[in-house]
């Protein structure tokens, strides 16, 4: 039998089980509330600049409920080269200019310091007609270590003559430097007309054989009419590299670099880079001014001194070649009769060599090559009025040139 207090004690306990029970479902639901709250930083108090749900919504279009989230993407630093990448192509400005001595398939690397032949052969010998001299002519000077041959040719010839020198060239293991004898480019108030370098950089660029192109020779001098300055040789040099941009241009300059370094020439008459790839200083040193031969051993001196340093400082990727007197007209003699230049003797000749292999002028600027001028002479009359290196009686000078292409320069 259940006594009152018994069923009022038990039903009691019910109602507090109860109210337990709705306690816990309260609490609960609370919890699961507060999970949707936003987060706040516990180390700054701030809070996150997370976009809530909602706010999703409304902003962007749903995403799927069953896709996984990808993890956010971290931003890599931008890396400063890009390994193998092709450079893109820069183009030739005056102020910087374009440094490319090797033309496609020629082969250089054997060459340490260019040997240089001053004309295989006469300009009036250059002919396809004359392959066989020529063929002759470049392996004897080959025998004498003759890498480069300067060669020139009249405004008469074509282009099946330049292909056929280069030919045999290429046949005998040379390397051809060339250039016109008559035909250098003419200012036309705008630019340059090319004339046969138009044709030879068009045609002939990629030869194997061609090593680089004499464009111009002197080009501050009286007979261009003064109207080649700075700003269009550097104009000269572009037009050249537009046409053949891995082929080197070659320029000559006499004592003009010098001149103009000391203020003889107007400003706008000067060295400068964007100029030449193989930039050539001569003095053409072994004179006779009417008082008899003269060696001029201090021009040369200060000729080399101004022009290497001002060279080397202004165009530091050029090659700095230089010319060596080796020709000189057969009348001259001591009394002063004859031509303006003479041929030197053996021991004028390893003496000029001492001066441009000196510590002076090679601190300078150190040459990169020698132009023998001349192997054979450019005028047709040779055996009456041109002394040159082909001559049978010079073989003491030609043993001079050997060393230097054995040796790859000179030892005083």
């Amino acid at each position: 039998m259940v006594t009152k207090f018994g069923r009022n004690h038990s039903v009691r306990e019910r109602r507090i089980t109860i109210k337990l029970i709705a306690l816990l479902i309260i609490l609960l639901l609370a919890g699961c509330r507060e999970s949707n709250d936003p987060v706040t930083d516990p180390a700054t108090d701030v809070p996150s600049t997370s976009t809530t749900a909602a706010q999703a919504t409304a902003t962007e279009p749903p995403a799927a409920t069953n896709a996984p989230q990808l993890p956010t993407a971290t931003s890599l630093p931008t890396p400063t080269t890009v390994p193998d990448a092709l450079p893109t192509a820069t183009p030739v400005s005056a102020e910087t200019p374009t440094q490319q001595a090797t033309p496609p398939d020629a082969n250089t690397d054997d060459i340490s310091f260019a040997n240089v032949a001053v004309l295989a052969v006469p300009t009036d010998a250059v002919y396809v007609a004359n392959a066989d001299e020529i063929r002759a002519a470049m392996r004897e000077l080959k025998a004498l270590d003759i890498n480069i041959i300067f060669q020139l040719f009249p405004a008469d010839s074509t282009v099946a003559d330049w292909r056929s020198f280069l030919d045999i060239a290429a046949e005998e293991g040379m390397l051809v430097d060339l250039g016109m004898e008559d035909g250098s480019p003419r200012w036309n108030g705008a630019d340059f007309d090319l004339g046969p370098y138009e044709t030879l950089l068009r045609e002939l660029a990629d030869h194997p054989a061609l090593y680089a192109v004499a464009i111009i020779d002197e080009p501050y001098h009286k007979k261009h009419n003064f109207e080649i300055t700075t700003d269009r040789l550097q104009l000269l040099y572009r037009q050249s590299k537009a046409l053949a941009p891995d082929l080197p241009v070659h320029v000559g300059f006499s004592r003009e670099i010098w001149k103009a370094a000391e203020g003889r020439y107007g400003p706008e008459y000067s060295f400068a880079p964007g100029l030449c790839d193989i930039c050539a200083v001569s003095t053409l040193e072994f004179r006779n001014y009417g008082d008899g031969n003269f060696f001029d051993a201090e021009t040369a001196l200060n000729n080399h001194l101004a022009s290497r340093e001002t060279i080397r400082r202004l165009a530091p990727d050029s090659q700095i070649w230089t010319t060596v007197q080796a020709f000189g007209s057969v009348n001259t003699t001591d009394n002063g009769e004859g031509g303006t230049y003479y041929m030197p003797s053996a021991d004028e000749l390893q003496e000029m060599l001492a001066l441009l292999f000196s510590d002076e002028l090679q601190a300078a600027g150190a040459l990169d090559g020698v132009m023998w001028q001349q192997w054979a002479s450019r005028y047709t009359d040779q055996d009456s009025k041109q002394y040159t290196l082909s001559d049978p009686e010079f073989a003491a000078h030609r043993e001079l040139m050997k060393q230097v292409g054995e040796n790859a320069g000179f030892t005083p």
